[in-house]
């Protein structure tokens, strides 16, 4: 709709169509590779590391994001966006020419790298591109671009696998990439005045990308091994702590993450999102491996959780203008906790499949209005001189829920399966449609691992729910602060 604050009138077109292309990219990028994972499989092997091509390519983004942050303040939004198009624009083609599964799993490391960097200079980019009241409609529309790309996406990752292959899936989004990068090198904001300039803190990322690797080892083992990574995991977030309290400029400041009201709103999302994120990953392996689908069919299965986030995230925008935003992250994450556990009852009673879909849809729609109504509590208590930060410490919670969400959906999954199939390769046979006599033994394993991911996540987003309620009474106390005389 144009108009006065729409985001498409001449004074923001141009640098509209370029955060919501990136977004568009980087959605179509997600979409088609969950979409093509059965493929993908069946094609280079080694099932056991097929979770970690979704989740090395968030653990690595997760780090860049955490990099962008200062970068942003200082050098502004063009600089790091224009990095982070690059690094991704080249591991898109390293990704469509991977020998095998343990170099395409490096190649999505390097491509969550540039994802990472071209994501949180665009969330960065919206508080200090539009206007206050825009700010909320500018978020929701890139969970529409998100939501278009779900339904456009799986028809062309269905197009592509059958005709292509699934190495085109990377290819084809290669001109798209460049027109992204051509409009936002000439409309993205460059450094604001005043901005702080100091020695980016090399030795601070590190440690905290030895933490999160740490963590996200931990939670995919799921066995002995996870103690020792659990045990690196606390030794450096201690060794962060120390780090940022003597450095001058840490690469992620304390107070943006251990302190209210970022703690509580971080851990409120990262929460839902590890409890929800696996229903979203894991839902066609469900389709394909236990309900038989077709290549086509299971291409589209990420549709419906996807649908569900657009709609709540649009819902939750128009939503922030009559009801606190905080208020919002609570609604939406009762509705996740209660879909997954009526997803993981359909599952068990081996309903038809558009039940589920309808299911995994409100699953979906509850993570959008909680994820958008999140972004809107960052813009409403950050200050623009430390927007890049502060984003990025956010998106480094938000991909907590991220990777997590991924290696704890997969570990349970892939733990179920292994206590009830004796060779776990037998999937990859059942995904590539070679060994029949296997499948009824291969879809009893799927059905029970994803029943029980389903359920396990239901419980992380109820404890989303309680931060989320934390964070409301926070702001509430604060508010009776304010009014005091």
């Amino acid at each position: 709709m144009a108009g006065r604050d729409s985001l498409f009138t001449s004074e923001y077109r141009r640098v509209s169509i370029a955060i919501l292309l990136m977004v568009a990219l980087s959605a179509f990028e997600s979409l088609a590779a969950i979409a093509a994972l059965p493929e993908i499989a069946a094609d280079l092997g080694s099932v056991t590391l097929l979770p970690w091509i979704v989740t090395v390519y968030l653990v690595a983004a997760t780090i860049a994001s955490v990099a962008a942050g200062p970068f942003v303040d200082s050098l502004g939004v063009r600089s790091i966006f224009r990095i982070g198009v690059a690094v991704f624009g080249v591991a898109t083609v390293l990704a469509a020419v991977a020998p095998s599964m343990e170099i395409l799993v490096l190649t999505r490391a390097v491509h969550g790298a540039g994802g990472g960097l071209v994501f949180t200079s665009g969330l960065a980019a919206v508080p200090l591109v539009y206007r206050p009241g825009m700010v909320g409609p500018a978020y929701a529309a890139g969970a529409t671009v998100w939501g278009v790309n779900a339904v456009a996406g799986p028809a062309i990752a269905a197009v592509v696998l059958t005709f292509a292959g699934w190495r085109w899936i990377f290819l084809v989004i290669l001109p798209l990439v460049i027109v992204g990068a051509y409009l936002g090198l000439t409309t993205l904001p460059g450094p604001l005045d005043g901005a702080e300039r100091h020695p980016f803190d090399w030795v601070g990322l590190a440690i905290v990308g030895s933490f999160f690797i740490s963590f996200v080892l931990a939670l995919d083992a799921l066995d002995l091994r996870s103690i020792g990574f659990g045990a690196v995991a606390a030794g450096a977030a201690a060794l962060y702590w120390r780090h940022a309290k003597r450095s001058q400029a840490p690469v992620v400041r304390v107070e943006h993450f251990l302190v209210n009201p970022y703690r509580s709103l971080w851990l409120s999302i990262a929460f839902l999102l590890t409890g929800g994120i696996g229903a979203y990953v894991f839902s066609p392996i469900y389709v394909r491996a236990a309900r038989f689908g077709s290549q086509a069919l299971t291409a589209w299965t990420v549709l419906f959780v996807t649908v569900g986030w657009t709609v709540g995230a649009n819902v939750s925008g128009r939503l922030q203008e009559r009801d606190a935003p905080e208020v919002l992250m609570m609604i939406g994450s009762a509705i996740s906790a209660v879909a997954m556990l009526v997803t993981a009852g359909f599952v068990a009673a081996e309903l038809p499949l558009w039940l589920i879909f309808v299911s995994l849809t409100f699953v979906g729609s509850g993570l959008g209005v909680s994820t958008n109504a999140a972004l809107q509590v960052v813009r409403l208590t950050t200050e623009n001189r430390v927007i890049g930060r502060v984003t990025a410490a956010h998106d480094f919670g938000r991909n907590i829920g991220f990777s997590g969400g991924t290696a704890i959906g997969g570990g349970i999954l892939f733990a179920v399966m292994a206590g009830r199939i004796a060779d776990i390769e037998l999937v990859r046979d059942v995904l590539g449609g070679v060994d029949v006599a296997a499948s009824d033994e291969v879809a009893s394993a799927v059905a029970a691992g994803i029943q029980t991911m389903l359920i396990v996540g239901s419980v992380f987003a109820t404890v989303g729910l309680v931060f989320a309620w934390s964070l409301r009474r926070w702001r509430r106390q604060q508010s009776q602060v304010l009014s005091e005389p």
